[in-house]
């Protein structure tokens, strides 16, 4: 075809006709990623996202009869195939970069909340585990959207928020209690982050959330934790079952997290170093068993085991018949780690922790053995400052010493006082 005749059987209309030529959405995204330079097809691929070779070789030969886009062949083994604009396509720019402008314009303008909380998972989920993701995902949900869903992201003002608290307040649990202040703390915080990325990324003015103050606040929870002798007499009550016995050893005499000891393999473990390698955790999420990284970057680490412990663990992988290298060692969930501190708890009649307790526990134990704070946080996979900021109050032989050794210098300070003014005096 001419370019006299195809001209010729273009629409009157001229937005008929340019939607004739760019109307489809692959062509937009063609014009938009070649604009910048030549690119070969396998590039142009990648670059323009989830689009099949069939219908993207279809679009730039539909490009190419209508003049917007040049195919240069080269004479290689593999021949080689690179994709430009022309001149024509070229001047489609100022299009291009008003669709762009627009575009931006409506996210952070006339897009509700609905709708950009689409945008927020497609930037922020790719960056996250998977079991922060719904964590997140659960409260947007269940919390976020059914109340500020159809709201415009730029007409929700401060005043917005703070009835939203208002509702947040009046929930109440399945068992009929309020929303805790730690809960209603970390609601509030996931609505301001997502105010905060459509400020940081779309153009969003303000954050209203943060106009509108915090809702709920930490709660000062108490630190429980066993005593050795406390945790022997647990331990002795779950010797009837083995693999409740071994995983709290474990737990107890290592540190580690619950989701750290239901990860483990027997490949972990080397027996002839008395090592534990921590490199991975568990978690049960939507039904199912799922394998990831451990908590922080801090969490991975190698734990030496002390000898007795490293003997019961041999005793523990002879349980089992058939145990691959990279099988769990403890198949259960920490529900079941859970219904066992219970009935543990009840049959020796300790007082009652929970399962994290235990790694509390550990810590005291190296505290009252006179570790340091950074011997002791390079074990159970935290920073020293914070093992110091979180067990500052287990540190009760340390902070006496202080005390004393405060009181001597002063006490030195005062004797050379009035040993100097007798000396005058003299």
């Amino acid at each position: 075809m001419s370019e006299m005749t195809a001209k010729a059987a273009l629409p009157a209309c001229p937005v008929e006709t340019t939607l004739t030529l760019i109307g489809d959405k692959w062509k937009v995204l063609i014009l938009r990623d070649l604009m910048p330079g030549t690119k070969r097809f396998g590039e142009l691929k990648k670059s323009v996202g989830n689009v099949s070779q069939k219908v993207l070789t279809a679009q730039l030969r539909a490009m190419e009869e209508n003049g917007l886009v040049h195919r240069e062949v080269y004479a290689e083994v593999p021949p080689r195939v690179e994709y430009s604009l022309t001149e024509l396509g070229k001047s489609l720019k100022p299009i291009l970069d008003s669709m762009w402008a627009w575009g931006e314009e409506y996210a952070s303008v006339d897009m509700t909340m609905e709708s950009f909380c689409t945008m927020y998972e497609e930037d922020v989920r790719p960056s996250l585990k998977q079991s922060t993701w719904l964590t997140k995902e659960n409260i947007i949900q269940k919390k976020i959207l059914p109340y500020l869903g159809k709201r415009k992201v730029s007409e929700i003002t401060a005043k917005d928020v703070m009835d939203w608290h208002n509702q947040m307040r009046k929930l109440k649990t399945k068992t009929g209690k309020s929303l805790s202040p730690t809960y209603l703390k970390t609601i509030h915080g996931q609505l301001s982050t997502i105010f905060n990325h459509a400020v940081k990324y779309y153009d969003l003015s303000t954050n209203p959330a943060r106009k509108a103050g915090a809702l709920g606040e930490e709660e000062g929870k108490e630190m429980l934790f066993w005593t050795k002798e406390e945790y022997k007499q647990f331990a002795e009550e779950m010797m009837d079952k083995p693999l409740s016995y071994y995983a709290f050893q474990l737990l107890y005499w290592c540190g580690i997290r619950s989701g750290e000891l239901l990860a483990l393999t027997p490949a972990d473990f080397n027996f002839k170093k008395k090592t534990l390698q921590i490199n991975k955790s568990y978690q049960r999420l939507k039904g199912k068993d799922v394998i990831s990284t451990p908590k922080t970057k801090n969490s991975v680490r190698t734990v030496i085991m002390p000898q007795f412990l490293c003997d019961e663990m041999q005793d523990c992988l002879k349980l089992y018949y058939s145990l691959k290298p990279d099988d769990r060692i403890f198949p259960v969930t920490k529900y079941y780690l859970n219904h066992e501190m219970e009935r543990g708890c009840k049959a020796s009649g300790v007082k009652k922790i929970r399962v994290h307790d235990l790694r509390h526990s550990h810590v005291s134990l190296l505290i009252n053995m006179g570790y340091t704070a950074l011997a002791i946080g390079k074990r159970v996979g935290h920073s020293a400052e914070k093992i110091t900021y979180r067990y500052a109050h287990l540190f009760p032989s340390v902070q006496q010493d202080m005390a004393e050794q405060l009181d001597a210098e002063n006490m030195e300070e005062e004797l050379n006082e009035v040993e100097g003014g007798l000396a005058n005096v003299g």
